[in-house]
């Protein structure tokens, strides 16, 4: 807990840093149309929103943030995310919500990083040229109307308010988002006709096979750059979300059972879900630390197995989610020593049950190694369990 402690105060100075630099992005300039005549019936262009590396904690880190709060809820903190943001002009408060609403799926996986407003007709998004956009010239007016929506502010907020949302958000100094809106001119009514976005998704987080061009085409004719939109990688969220779902499952199977019960229950059913990582040496330490080595357990996929870490944190984590009339569990790290080696570091956990205090190592419980018979399933020890 002094581990999760000292990172809890270290993610909310990265915070309160990364508030002080807000807005996160800024809008490049805009490429203006050629100017067209005061009675043209649409206008189009583009902006860039940049972000820089930095700005918020890369994909990984937000990953790893999100997963932990999944599994302990009650004592994560939204650290990165400052809440649902609220405008007073309806017509951003609708842009918002249309976006907000298409990240959470797009972070699933279900819909690509090209996104495409629907145009309502309550708020109607239009502005009067002479009163809310400084009667613009229409070389100015895609910029005018950018400012009056204020885009900038609304996709700073999203980045503010969906941060594990948009873990796979690619950050860019160039443009991590790129903005089409056309306008239509009705005497002085200004309109959005159509507004579209493309959301640099990270190469980490992109399903190759999924690319799509985007281009657009300005009121004067003139083709822009390309832009590739993908549908995101998201099997680790859902990963996440499935084991906590499927943990949870188990708790419930066996809450009818007295604590012995329950506790044997919970060891051999992590023993039929997972094995010994023993290439865990060279994997990419991305997917093997916490809060993984727990995910990997009960994500229900057998090619991610674990490492003492994860049958000690799966077994703790059962033990979390119930309710028992007179156990408690603990997790402990020390050496091993090993037959034929030297001490090697190990995680394994004390169950303090009916007043005595009992080793439990589910990693030497599994089958083939030296506990499988139940030798190290509740072995008697002595000392303060709460010591460790």
């Amino acid at each position: 807990m002094e581990n999760k402690m000292k990172k809890t105060f270290s993610f909310l100075l990265a915070l309160c840093l990364m508030l002080s630099l807000l807005p996160v992005g800024a809008y490049a300039a805009e490429t203006e149309p050629a100017v067209q005549p005061e009675g043209a019936a649409t206008i189009s262009g583009s902006a860039d929103y940049a972000m820089e590396e930095g700005a918020l904690p890369d994909g990984q880190e937000l990953l790893d943030s999100y997963a932990q709060m999944l599994l302990y809820p009650q004592y994560s903190m939204t650290l990165f995310s400052l809440g649902p943001q609220s405008f007073e002009d309806s017509r951003q408060q609708y842009i918002y919500n249309q976006l907000k609403d298409w990240i959470v799926k797009v972070a699933a996986g279900e819909q690509n990083s090209h996104f495409v407003l629907t145009i309502p007709t309550d708020p109607s998004l239009s502005w009067s040229r002479s009163n809310e956009l400084n009667n613009a010239s229409n070389d100015k007016l895609v910029s005018a109307v950018y400012a009056a929506a204020d885009i900038s502010t609304i996709i700073d907020c999203l980045v503010a308010d969906m941060p594990y949302e948009l873990y796979w958000l690619g950050k860019s100094d160039e443009s991590s988002v790129t903005t089409h809106i056309s306008v239509k001119i009705e005497g002085d009514t200004i309109s959005i006709d159509s507004l579209e976005m493309v959301f640099l998704v990270g190469e980490s987080y992109r399903n190759p096979d999924s690319q799509k061009e985007v281009s657009w085409t300005s009121s004067s004719g003139v083709s822009g750059k390309t832009h590739y939109c993908y549908t995101v990688n998201a099997q680790k969220k859902i990963a996440a979300e499935n084991a906590v779902k499927a943990a949870m499952a188990i708790r419930d199977e066996y809450q009818g059972l007295s604590d012995y019960e329950k506790l044997l229950a919970y060891k051999d059913r992590i023993c039929q879900l997972t094995d010994y990582d023993y290439d865990a040496v060279s994997s990419s330490p991305s997917l093997y630390g916490d809060p993984w080595q727990i995910i990997n357990v009960f994500d229900g996929d057998d090619s991610t197995n674990v490492v003492c870490e994860g049958y000690s944190k799966a077994f703790q984590y059962l033990c979390d989610l119930s309710e028992f009339e007179d156990a408690a569990c603990y997790t402990a790290t020390g050496e091993v020593q090993g037959a034929l080696s030297n001490p090697e570091g190990h995680m394994w956990n004390i169950v303090r049950l009916n007043d005595s205090n009992y080793l439990v190592d589910v990693t030497n419980s599994d089958e083939g190694t030296i506990g499988d018979k139940g030798q190290l399933f509740l072995a008697g020890a002595s000392g303060e369990a709460s010591g460790g």
